[in-house]
């Protein structure tokens, strides 16, 4: 039982690095006249960043027609996917252990108070690891909410969410240029 338990947590810990990392990752903005859109961000400036509004891949010559400028005070939150977080079941496996240990430890003078002391030690086990299973899982339903100038900040160095973080386009330094100067 413990095996596949330990196989099933490599499993999902590893599971989710195969994946190669999508450069074009779309994000939800919502501006502070409550429209809520959904977009992919070509670049992040000082003050603001220039949106792509297509589901086509860019293309210089429909910069014009799909790409906008968002200004950060125009913005009130950027919401970007959620990730898995492994931290809770890596929580609940130390807590579920610490508390089976602490059961098996306790002495007992019948076989009958032995046998109820080892069920309630898996029990408590399989609780803490469930429990820490749940809150994973229900780290990827909580959104992540990131205010427009630490997003910018935070991803300007990490592509992770900015088709150019950096070497841009000429057209689309144009295009910055415009609205920043």
């Amino acid at each position: 039982m413990m095996k596949k338990i330990i196989c099933i947590l490599i499993i999902i810990t590893i599971l989710p690095s195969l994946y190669a990392k999508n450069i074009n990752e779309s994000v939800r903005i919502k501006l502070k006249d409550g429209t809520k859109i959904t977009i992919q961000i070509l670049c992040c400036g000082k003050k603001g960043l220039i949106a792509w509004n297509s589901n086509i891949f860019y293309k210089p010559e429909l910069l014009e027609e799909y790409a906008e400028y968002i200004s950060y005070n125009d913005i009130k939150y950027i919401q970007t996917k959620n990730k898995l977080s492994i931290v809770p079941i890596m929580l609940g496996l130390v807590a579920g252990s610490a508390l089976a240990a602490g059961q098996f430890s306790i002495e007992s003078e019948t076989s009958e108070g032995s046998f109820f002391q080892t069920i309630s030690g898996i029990l408590l086990f399989l609780t803490s690891t469930a429990a820490g299973v749940i809150g994973s899982a229900a780290s990827v339903l909580i959104p992540r909410h990131h205010k427009p100038k630490s997003f910018s900040q935070k991803y300007i160095t990490d592509n992770q969410y900015l088709v150019y973080p950096t070497n841009l386009p000429v057209e689309i330094e144009a295009l910055l240029q415009q609205y920043e100067d």
